[in-house]
């Protein structure tokens, strides 16, 4: 196993361990089935989107367009059936 896969699995189990709820759905995350977006900010700064695969979906066409914005350094995709499967 790759390592990059493994932190990716540790960073996903936390954030299910906070029992976060999907902003679409309302449903809390679990790890097969969440999808979490990092946005980290040019400021140092870090905020996280948090779905459930059904309303990935709807999402990620917006991706692109929050990694574009001049205040985003970088975004990270974390995809619970890919990294779990």
């Amino acid at each position: 196993m790759d390592t990059h896969k493994m932190l990716d699995k540790m960073v996903m189990r936390g954030i299910v361990a906070q029992k976060i709820t999907c902003e679409k759905t309302g449903k809390v995350l679990d790890v097969k089935s969440g999808v979490v977006v990092e946005i980290n900010y040019v400021r140092g700064t870090c905020s996280f989107l948090a779905v459930t695969e059904q309303a990935w979906s709807d999402i990620q066409a917006t991706v692109p367009a929050i990694e574009a914005h001049p205040l985003v350094s970088a975004i990270k995709v974390y995809h619970g059936r890919e990294l779990f499967s």
